[in-house]
């Protein structure tokens, strides 16, 4: 049972409050399971992940000279036997997962879509994301293959209605790629 519920209310014709509340449940894969750490057999100690999300933002749609639109939104993640890595690359390149307890994720997106003219628009985002073990050996370390912040701008040329010519640049910030961030 996942439930999902989601509200929002049009404060104006082109303001939007939202806000959502949901559980996730990710199943283990059978290449999570495939390989055992202690044994040549499955790993079938391996749990499903559950999660709990929050997440309340506010979008609104320009209309004025400048059309398009843009959002914000935090958000909190909270994940109980998260699947991670146990070891990679052991006996032939296999890769071992376990459970690591619970994980969190809290964040906030800023986004925009803005057409300057009927040539040029621009779209631009950033995201700030702390994610944490929250138990086990690795309590309080981020979890790695996450950038703590990223932002993207790309700026877009349409000459015919069939063309468009456009130009991006995207950054993260440092990465961890282990549990134990070293």
């Amino acid at each position: 049972f996942l439930p999902v519920v989601a509200l929002s209310h049009a404060l104006t014709a082109n303001d939007t409050l939202y806000g959502s509340v949901g559980r996730g449940f990710e199943t283990p894969t059978l290449a999570e399971m495939s390989y055992s750490a202690n044994s040549s057999g499955m790993n079938t100690s391996l749990q499903p992940s559950v999660s709990t999300q929050f997440e309340l933002g506010y979008r609104q749609r320009l209309t004025g000279d400048v059309k398009g639109m843009w959002s914000a939104a935090v958000f909190h993640s909270s994940t109980k036997d998260e699947i991670v890595t146990d070891a990679n690359g052991t006996g032939g390149g296999r890769s071992v997962y376990k459970n690591a307890g619970k994980t969190r994720r809290i964040g906030a997106e800023l986004q925009a879509d803005i057409k300057l003219s009927r040539q040029w628009d621009v779209q631009a985002g950033y995201t700030y994301l702390d994610a944490q073990f929250r138990e086990g050996d690795n309590a309080g370390n981020k979890l790695p293959g996450l950038s703590k912040q990223s932002a993207f701008v790309g700026v877009n040329f349409r000459p015919t209605p069939e063309w468009r010519l456009g130009v991006s640049a995207q950054h993260a910030s440092k990465v961890f790629v282990k549990d134990d961030n070293k």
